[in-house]
């Protein structure tokens, strides 16, 4: 795979492409607003590697720095790394400007190799911080009959412009777990997409928590490409401010027996919006699989804004799909009934709060879920 010259076709198709394309959905005009200004930045980002003070962070700037610490992972630069890369899959045709543009302007990215029969209860931490404009691209692949678990941790700092995309592999009979933690609140414009292939009797799960920023537009696609795997989706993200996220989530079925579920919860205080779109594609031949969808929005303040957008596309009648979305208000008669019991109101709201975004953040470790509760002081206060 030549990397380079990829990237000056996607560069041709990137000029062709409007900003935004026709609408997909009846509800288009709860789409994001985006302008060309806003992704400007965007198309000229600089190669900057990392600097002494920066080696320990995995990556920065969407560059490698330091070796995840098992001697058993292949780990490095995507650039030095491109032979051993699918092309199909890290370069998938699209007609979305921010893929392509993703694809035709990124700078570097990390490559990561998981062998096959890897097993291991650990958890591996990959921490991108990003305090510069910037576009990468990430691969990474786990072999067949493994087992690993990492925490990616997305971390943007000051007021900067980021495209950050991850296609991620899963061989056959394997597991793997995701703990993606999104902080961009101090972002202007933040695009971040992360493609899942998922091979025969493979599990994923998903565990994503956001505090978006000023405007992202996140997108996560699992694509089953073959039977018996299963995917499990788990999402939180709480607004503050004016801040904006469009988030859509994608299951997409091409083989038969194959299990989905995608379960989200956003809380939005102050003036912040979500657009949360889950879409639930079946193909023909995916006979048999079963893939389900739910969404709920809760809203702190009358400046908030929350839409829940389901799409499902089944083309197999011999199928079980189902979604449910809700968008309201916090319950006063809650907070009566806490106060009834001697509850000040500060505390009732929190502990509604918690128990609200509660069974999606379960079971993440206890240090990420307590840091993650106290932003709900916050946006009760």
């Amino acid at each position: 795979m030549n990397i380079e010259l990829i990237k000056k076709e996607r560069e041709k198709l990137l000029e062709k492409l409007p900003l935004r394309g026709e609408p997909d959905s009846p509800s288009f005009k709860y789409y994001t607003p985006l302008r060309e200004d806003e992704i400007l930045p965007l198309y000229r980002t600089d190669l900057k590697k990392c600097a002494g003070m920066q080696t320990r962070y995995t990556l920065h700037n969407g560059s490698p720095c330091r070796f995840l610490g098992s001697e058993k992972f292949q780990y490095g630069s995507i650039l030095e790394h491109e032979s051993d890369i699918d092309p199909d899959i890290f370069f998938p045709k699209s007609d979305n400007k921010l893929e392509i543009l993703n694809q035709a302007k990124f700078k570097d990215g990390m490559f990561l190799k998981i062998p096959s029969n890897f097993s291991s209860d650990k958890l591996y931490e990959i921490i991108s911080t990003n305090e510069e404009n910037h576009v990468s691209r990430h691969y990474m692949e786990i072999g067949d009959n493994a087992q690993v678990n990492f925490i990616i941790n997305h971390i943007i700092s000051l007021n900067t412009t980021v495209s950050n995309s991850s296609v991620i592999k899963v061989g056959e009979n394997s597991n793997l777990t995701i703990y993606l933690l999104e902080d961009s609140s101090l972002s202007f414009f933040n695009n971040l997409n992360l493609h899942l292939y998922l091979g025969r009797y493979s599990t994923v799960k998903i565990f994503h928590l956001a505090v978006y920023g000023k405007k992202d537009v996140t997108k996560i696609i699992m694509n089953h490409i073959d039977q018996y795997s299963d995917s499990n989706y788990f999402g939180s993200a709480i607004g503050k401010k004016s801040n904006h996220l469009d988030l859509e989530v994608l299951s997409n079925h091409q083989s038969p027996l194959e299990r989905n579920n995608i379960n989200f919860k956003g809380i939005l205080g102050n003036k912040s919006s979500i657009i949360f779109r889950g879409n639930i594609k079946i193909s023909e031949g995916s006979r048999g699989t079963e893939s389900f969808l739910m969404a709920n929005l809760l809203l702190l303040s009358k400046d908030a804004v929350g839409n829940a957008i389901p799409t499902l596309e089944i083309y197999n009648g011999n199928v079980r799909s189902k979604h449910g979305e809700t968008v309201s208000s916090l319950p006063d008669e809650q907070v009566m009934y806490l106060e009834s019991r001697g509850i000040e109101t500060k505390e009732a709201k929190k502990l509604i709060l918690e128990g609200f975004i509660y069974p999606i953040i379960e079971p993440v470790p206890d240090n990420i879920k307590e840091k993650y509760l106290s932003l709900v002081d916050e946006i009760v206060e």
